[in-house]
């Protein structure tokens, strides 16, 4: 389904970003260049922008380093497609998608870049959609173990906690970490011992692999027959 994740209403109607959105539209005004090494792609921007939308971006254009004195910067590990949206959002605008990894891509860009903000309300935006989804919950958390962003992680936890029994038969797609950390947490409740004694078995022959993991069935809470 189609996501759409935004700035809260005040930020995005304030006079100061409706100026800012227009002025980062103003070629002549754009006095730096971003290149991207992973994609490479170039961006072109004004330093002072980017400057306010990036601490890490400030530090590098003012604070002595080459990029300052170039005003070309260097981006290893980054996206343009993805830092634009970032960018994107922090100047107000809405961003629409049906991917789920876009939104995590995208929130992941936003914390590298310490883009506090726009990386909160990406996260709102993840856990909405997966909230009440046993399928996305799982898919969420898998994507948690590649891109660290706690908050979400700790909400798709939650979320499927409180539907374990629907959750139960998708977690043979999950990551080891993540069928470990049910079996270990003493917040999961289920009718019987050989519902998690199942779920190992069917994750390690879908997998190749897991014996270890019955080690950890031991830790994990039980309801009385």
């Amino acid at each position: 389904k189609m996501v759409t994740c935004s700035m809260v209403e005040p930020y995005k109607n304030h006079e100061v970003m409706k100026l800012l959105c227009e002025i980062s539209e103003l070629e002549n005004l754009h006095d730096c260049t971003l290149t991207y090494k992973l994609d490479n792609g170039k961006f072109h921007s004004s330093a002072f922008l980017l400057s306010l939308c990036s601490p890490v971006l400030r530090s590098m254009l003012c604070g002595g380093f080459s990029e300052g004195l170039s005003r070309e910067v260097s981006i290893e590990d980054v996206s343009s497609d993805a830092f634009e949206k970032c960018l994107g959002l922090w100047l107000g605008k809405d961003l629409n998608t049906e991917s789920i990894e876009e939104l995590f891509l995208v929130a992941s860009t936003a914390d590298r870049f310490e883009m506090r903000g726009v990386c909160e309300q990406l996260e709102n935006a993840i856990t909405q959609t997966i909230v009440g989804d046993p399928v996305l919950c799982v898919h969420a958390l898998n994507l948690c173990q590649a891109v660290q962003l706690e908050n979400v992680e700790a909400a798709a936890r939650n979320a499927a906690l409180d539907m374990f029994g629907d959750v139960r038969g998708h977690l043979v797609e999950a990551e080891e970490s993540v069928v470990r950390f049910f079996l270990e947490s003493d917040d999961v409740c289920v009718d019987k011992e050989e519902d998690l004694l199942d779920l190992v078995v069917a994750w390690s022959e879908r997998h190749g692999a897991g014996a270890d993991l019955v080690g950890s069935l031991r830790s994990a809470a039980m309801l009385p027959s």
